[in-house]
C-alpha cells in the first residue's frame, strides 16, 4: 500500500492569509486561479494563471515545486525578501521547511510558506489519540461523579 503525502502551506498575503494553514492532498498538487478538481485554488489574487505551479511530494522529507509553462514562480529561504531581487524559477526546485514561494509577477500574485509534508496516517493517528483521550477523560469524569 502506498502512503499518501500531503502538503501543508500557509498563505502569507491577500484574501486567503487569514485562513490559517491549508492541508493539500498530495502527492501532486496543482495551484493557481483555476487549477481543476483537487487543486489549490487561490481566490482573489491577480496575475495568476489557471494552473500556475505544481507541488509534488515524493516522501516524508522530499517535495518540489515547478512552474507550469511560462508562469512566474519565485522561491526564497524565508518570506522576508524583496521579490523583485529574485529571478523566476526555470524548472523544479526542492522545498525546505519555512521557505517562501511567490506565484505571479512582483506586486501581484500570492505568497505562501511551505510548512511541512504530512502522511495521511499521521493525521488520522493524531485524531484517534485525541478521541481516545476525550473518551478516557469522559469515563474518568463519570466514574468520579458516580462514586
Amino acid at each position: 500500500m502506498q502512503e499518501r503525502w500531503d502538503i501543508i502551506l500557509n498563505v502569507l498575503d491577500g484574501p486567503m492569509s487569514a485562513m490559517g494553514e491549508f492541508t493539500l492532498r498530495g502527492p501532486v498538487i496543482r495551484i493557481g486561479a483555476n487549477p481543476g478538481p483537487g487543486g489549490f485554488k487561490l481566490n482573489g489574487y491577480r496575475g495568476l494563471d489557471a494552473r500556475h505551479a505544481v507541488i509534488t511530494a515524493y516522501d516524508k522529507a522530499t517535495a518540489s515545486i515547478a512552474p507550469v509553462g511560462r508562469s512566474q514562480v519565485r522561491m526564497a529561504p524565508h518570506p522576508n525578501v524583496r521579490w523583485q531581487d529574485i529571478d523566476p524559477m526555470s524548472g523544479p526546485n526542492y522545498l525546505s521547511q519555512g521557505c517562501a514561494i511567490h506565484l505571479g509577477p512582483v506586486g501581484r500574485g500570492a505568497t505562501f510558506e511551505f510548512v511541512r509534508i504530512e502522511a495521511l496516517d499521521e493525521r488520522f493517528g493524531a485524531i484517534e489519540d485525541q478521541i481516545a483521550d476525550g473518551l478516557r477523560s469522559n469515563a474518568n469524569h463519570y466514574t468520579a461523579r458516580g462514586a
